[in-house]
């Protein structure tokens, strides 16, 4: 089974508890994050209010060894650098709560003022077509 936290989080389930719900079948997760909008955002994890690092922490305390792969939306972000940043902080996001021991004071560094969805003129198509509309998926180990 996969928990995939942006899905949990338009579902306005309660993330932690299908830890228990999937107790024992629980092979993949889809770490992203979400804000309960209709809309299935894929947040850097932190930036929404799924309890992701509470998630990663409970898995790696039952010794849990399935995937987590981290799986962002990246199109609304206005330039490479900052696809770049958000993969970037949702990678030591992951690195941090898959490692044991405690997590003191940590918080991902705040988005940047994204595009609107409907922003993205004809140029932005026709030069950035190969990222400018991709959602990217990165395992923790950093690998795409």
């Amino acid at each position: 089974m996969t928990l995939d936290l942006s899905h949990a989080a338009v579902a306005q389930q309660d993330a932690l508890a299908l830890l228990d719900v999937f107790d024992g079948r629980l092979a993949h997760v889809h770490l992203a994050d979400g804000s309960s909008s209709i809309t299935d955002e894929h947040l850097v994890p932190g930036r929404g209010d799924q309890p992701c690092d509470k998630v990663l922490t409970e898995l790696v305390q039952r010794g849990w060894s399935g995937d987590v792969v981290v799986e962002i939306s990246t199109r609304r972000a206005r330039t490479a650098a900052e696809r770049r940043e958000d993969l970037a902080a949702s990678l030591f996001f992951a690195r941090t709560y898959l490692t044991p021991g405690p997590h003191p004071g940590y918080e991902p560094p705040p988005g940047h003022p994204h595009r609107h969805a409907d922003a993205w003129g004809e140029e932005d198509a026709r030069d950035g077509a190969a990222d400018a509309g991709t959602d990217d998926a990165v395992d923790a180990a950093g690998t795409a």
